[in-house]
């Protein structure tokens, strides 16, 4: 091949369409495609044979066509390739992401895949093209049509054959149309009429110009008509390669490097974790694969002619995707919260998931031409490819893959996760800092749950949550040995992991409540004996605290700045200045005009849009878009001056505001008159407009009550605070904020970190900046359309995004608590309890019976006193009927003169009976919470769970050993 060949080629693409002599210019092929990067040296030949062949160019013209139609044949596979893997991939739709939509995106991919198989053959068909170059009277160079005038005149005998002939039989566009042969039939029929006495025949012609033409292209290739093949290469990255096959010279090997798809483990985990913005991804890419195949070129003698063959076999499919295994957790430091557990990552493993192809050993995907009497044909070598395509599992704890049925729960992650508890130094670690533990969770649902199959992917990825299934195991077989202890305490953290904010809350509502009633009681209206003292002066300032310590344990948010007469959750939203309907140009049958009223700064003005004398809207074979387009011409005459913009597109019909800014002016359809002057209803509505889209008020378009419609064009909306004189105050304590967001009705928990310097400075006055840094990475975080900035030495939050952007965002009591798991509970309830002087050293602790505990001091007034008092003397034993309101059906027990909690043993087995479902307590606080169609509401709100009595008591868990007595209160 010439280096002008070469340099032609470099411009080749993997997409380009069929040559023809439109393209063919100034002896160069135009491509028809974006240009590839330039390649130098070639990476590969493909040959056919052609010594010994006769009728050479009308060959070699085939050789052509049948790359032609190999690239359009093609296409008959990649559809059955494509409607195969749509299916296949479906499968995993729901490993797209949380919340997704749009499920894995295979779509693009697939064609992707079919794409390079099709550039492959393209690169086929346009290096024939460009190897053709070689043979073209018009693109050889040279001498080439004089050589051959020179040889067919000598063999003729007289000058009859001119240049002109040549280079109309055997230009490119002859060869690479397949019309050498017609051609020459023409050359035959053209020379015979020129020289009518010179004794040819039309059999005589035709073999004299055959047999030259057939001995100076076999001279000119040399007995071998090649193509040469280049990678495929698009950014640096190679899409398909070619490489000559070591074992057989004539065959090319073909690479096809498959594009990698994105899968998505992050919705069930979020699931699992009741949280939006963990802090580890299990977003993965598909391993890379490849689809390999060899081509081969052969030239056959066959009944009935000849056949030009090119083989595309040895097909070779790695599957087209292949995800899954053990993930690299080495780099994750961050911790992931489960009810009061705080946890670490040790590691994480995922089923492993191929998309198999199968096929036919002996599939060949190549075609045949053959060239005989009939004329020529065009056929596939092989019509049956048996191509099959399937979804496999080989899910965690599995030994082999199997294919993913419908219906079938599949164990899909497995998380081993760490942590530790302080028992106050009743079981210690190694280093003393408290006891760790590990825990196995799993995570499985169904794929593709039963009778889905053909349910959208919303429908689908609902079902799958909703199908889902956790497995729950505590570890503390390297910290705890004594197996009665052991047992109890496992017990202990699974109740920890099932337990949320909701149900602290409530605890710390009800004891509060309990305790501060049973201190206010009467019967405690005793004096101390040679005191001056009554023992509920004393007890008084403890059933204050209990009172309080519900109430501090959430954040007001009035405390950070919201306004306290304003709720501190809204919609976000940006401005609404476009407005799009479907119109149907029917409605305006009979009409003669619509009438507007717009409302201004001033009052109200009314606008009225004749539809008379309009030759489109009259002509009744005008089309629907052209009448639309009418519509909206007059309208936009009639209401421009009004800061609207009315234009259309196809049978949409859109109304802007003036430069896309909020609207000034408020617009109504009052209604229409028909062209008997009868006037009738008519509004937004009859032009398409859903109701969404517009407002109803009465007494602004109109005098009167009735409601009217108008364009619900509205400014944008934002939530503002501005921390306050208490702010400092409200944020002692406070290692990170939780607000709220709600997205496409999803409720996302946003959480804001301390900055780095505080919420607030050595004086008092707030981090503004630091806050400022805090609240934009947790809007990036959690990707929520919103920004954030300083306005006056507070927030405003924005929404940003196209017109209609919406979201609900804010600061929502329930979710703003002081504590977020079990160590910073007790960091803060100690530290409230240690500013109470009456109550200094009682402590909220986690027990070796496996309950969270209150237990307190003796209690001690400043005076000397004699005498002792226990809850018995006084009478109390009435205590034990007293009924705690909680949230769940949990076993709590109490002891007033030593302790008072919740058995979290018990509270974990309850959720497991109360959820009637469910291996372990945190599958069955799932179950509650999908049955209650919410999240986990206060105990108050629930009416699933009844209530238990709370009692004095020192009873002790068997299984666990004794801890010291506690001291009673006395005087």
């Amino acid at each position: 091949m010439t280096r002008e060949l070469i340099s032609s080629f470099h411009e080749l693409s993997a997409t380009a369409g069929p040559v023809g002599p439109e393209l063919v210019t100034s002896g160069l092929v135009t491509p028809d495609f974006v240009p590839l990067e330039p390649r130098v040296l070639m990476d590969a030949t493909l040959g056919w044979d052609i010594s010994g062949a006769d009728d050479l160019a009308e060959l070699l013209s085939g050789v052509h066509h049948l790359l032609e139609n190999q690239l359009s044949g093609i296409d008959d596979i990649l559809s059955q390739f494509d409607t195969l893997a749509s299916a296949a991939l479906g499968v995993l739709d729901v490993l797209g992401g949380a919340g997704s939509q749009a499920g894995v995106g295979g779509a693009d991919q697939i064609q992707d895949i079919a794409d390079r198989l099709r550039a492959t053959m393209a690169e086929l068909r346009d290096s024939s093209a460009l190897a053709l170059r070689l043979l073209g009277a018009d693109t050889a160079g040279g001498d080439t049509a004089a050589d051959l005038v020179g040889l067919l005149n000598a063999e003729l005998g007289a000058s009859v054959v001119t240049g002109d002939d040549i280079r109309a039989t055997f230009d490119l566009a002859a060869f690479t149309g397949n019309t050498v042969g017609a051609n020459i039939d023409t050359l035959v029929e053209s020379l015979l009429s020129r020289n009518p006495g010179a004794g040819f025949t039309a059999e005589g012609l035709h073999a004299t110009i055959t047999s030259v033409t057939d001995d100076y292209y076999a001279a000119a290739l040399n007995g071998l008509f090649s193509i040469e093949l280049y990678d495929i290469t698009i950014g640096g990255q190679t899409l398909v390669s070619f490489t000559q096959n070591v074992l057989d010279p004539t065959r090319v090997d073909v690479a096809i490097n498959l594009p990698q798809f994105d899968f998505n483990f992050d919705a069930l985990a979020e699931w699992a974790f009741g949280s939006a913005a963990l802090p580890f991804d299990l977003a993965i890419e598909s391993d890379a694969t490849q689809f390999r195949f060899q081509l081969g070129g052969e030239i056959a003698a066959v009944e009935g002619g000849t056949q030009i063959r090119l083989h595309v076999d040895n097909l070779d499919f790695d599957p087209l995707a292949q995800f899954g295994g053990l993930l690299d957790v080495s780099g994750w430091n961050e911790t992931v919260s489960l009810g009061l557990l705080s946890l670490g990552i040790d590691a994480i493993a995922l089923a492993e998931f191929r998309v198999s192809v199968s096929y036919d050993v002996d599939a060949d995907l190549g075609w045949g031409l053959t060239i005989g009497a009939a004329g020529i044909t065009v056929e596939r070598l092989d019509t049956d490819t048996g191509l099959g395509i399937t979804t496999e599992i080989r899910e965690i704890g599995a030994a082999d893959y199997t294919e993913v049925t419908e219906g079938e729960i599949y164990t899909l992650a497995a998380l081993q996760l760490k942590g530790g508890l302080d028992l106050f130094g009743l079981v210690d670690g190694p280093d003393g800092a408290g006891m760790p533990f590990a825990i196995n969770m799993t995570l499985s649902s169904a794929l593709l749950g039963a009778g889905m199959g053909d349910a959208g992917i919303a429908d689908r990825l609902s079902r799958f949550l909703s199908d889902a299934r956790i497995g729950f195991d505590v570890d503390l077989s390297g910290s705890v040995a004594d197996e009665g202890l052991r047992e109890t305490l496992e017990g202990a953290i699974e109740g920890l992991a099932a337990m949320g904010m909701a149900q602290i809350s409530s605890f710390l509502s009800d004891i509060g409540d309990v305790i501060a009633g049973l201190l206010q009681n009467s019967l405690l209206n005793v004096e101390i004996p040679f005191t001056s003292i009554e023992l509920s002066s004393v007890l008084a300032e403890i059933a204050d605290a209990f009172t309080s310590i519900s109430d501090l344990f959430h954040i007001d948010p009035a405390g950070l700045g919201f306004d306290p007469k304003a709720s501190s959750v809204a919609v976000i939203a940006t401005a609404v200045t476009e407005l799009t309907a479907g119109f149907d140009p029917t409605v305006l049958s009979g009409l003669d005009q619509i009438t507007f009223v717009v409302v201004t700064e001033t009052g109200r003005e009314t606008v009225t849009v004749s539809l008379t004398g309009n030759a489109v809207l009259a002509d009744p074979t005008a089309t629907a878009a052209a009448k639309t387009a009418a519509l909206a011409s007059l309208m936009n005459t009639a209401l421009a001056a009004y800061g609207f913009a009315v234009t259309a597109s196809g049978q949409d019909l859109r109304i802007t505001t003036a430069n896309g800014q909020p609207a000034a002016n408020a617009l109504a359809l009052l209604g229409a008159r028909r062209t008997n002057g009868q006037a009738t209803e008519f509004d937004f509505t009859d032009l398409g407009f859903a109701e969404d889209q517009l407002a109803g008020a009465a007494g602004v378009y109109a005098d009167g009550e009735e409601e009217i419609l108008g364009l619900r064009l509205v400014d944008a909306q934002g939530l503002t605070f501005t921390p306050g004189a208490d702010f400092a105050e409200t944020m002692i304590g406070v290692e990170k904020l939780i607000f709220t967001a709600v997205v496409d009705g999803k409720t996302i928990p946003v959480q804001v970190l301390k900055p780095a310097n505080g919420w607030y400075d050595a004086d008092g006055a707030p981090n503004l900046t630091g806050m400022l840094a805090a609240f934009e990475a947790a809007l990036a975080l959690n990707a929520l359309p919103l920004e954030v900035t300083l306005v006056d030495g507070g927030f405003s939050f924005a929404a940003v995004g196209p017109s209609g952007t919406s979201i609900t965002f804010g600061a929502d009591p329930e979710q703003m608590t002081r504590a977020f798991d079990l160590a910073s509970l007790m960091e803060w309830v100690n530290l409230q309890l240690a500013q109470t002087e009456t109550l200094a050293g009682a402590e909220l602790r986690l027990t070796a019976d496996g309950a969270l505990m209150f237990t307190f001091p003796e209690v001690t007034v400043n005076a000397e006193i004699e005498g002792n008092f226990s809850l018995a003397n006084l009478g109390l034993d009435g205590l034990s009927n007293l009924s705690l309101a909680a949230r769940v059906q949990a076993a709590l027990s109490a002891s007033f003169d030593a302790a008072v909690g919740i058995d979290l043993i018990g509270f974990a087995s309850a959720m497991v009976v109360a959820a009637g479902e469910g291996a372990n307590a945190i599958e069955a606080r799932h179950a509650l919470d999908k049955a209650e169609g919410a999240r986990a509401p206060s105990a108050r709100r629930s009416s699933t769970i009844s209530s238990l009595p709370i009692w004095p008591c020192r009873r002790r868990s068997p299984a666990a050993p004794a801890i010291s007595p506690a001291v009673p209160i006395s005087a």
